[in-house]
């Protein structure tokens, strides 16, 4: 499915946290995103960052949108991950590429 969306940046506590609310996902209404950043250190002692990201929404349609919801939200899970995973890569990389 495609949507044109609009997104605005609603709240942002520098290296902390990050809110956005976005518009133009029907049935979705209500949409916010929210990245959260801690200090953290890497299992090899280094300083590192941990980022979490949650989004919260409600759903139109009535019983409807529930049912497609809860259908959809197993392959919405996977996708994120299988995103976060590819940008954990890329990040790595550039960093290995900054120190060569």
């Amino acid at each position: 499915m495609r949507t044109d969306s609009e997104w605005t940046v609603v709240e942002i506590d520098p290296l902390r946290r990050r809110v956005d609310t976005g518009v133009g996902f029907a049935p979705l209404k209500e949409v916010t995103s929210v990245f959260e950043f801690q200090p953290v250190r890497s299992a090899e002692g280094r300083e590192a960052t941990q980022m979490t990201y949650k989004v919260e929404y409600v759903i139109g349609l009535g019983p409807v949108g529930l049912l497609l919801d809860r259908i959809q939200q197993p392959g919405m899970r996977a996708n994120m991950r299988t995103s976060m995973a590819n940008l954990n890569t890329l990040i790595r990389s550039e960093t290995l590429n900054t120190r060569g």
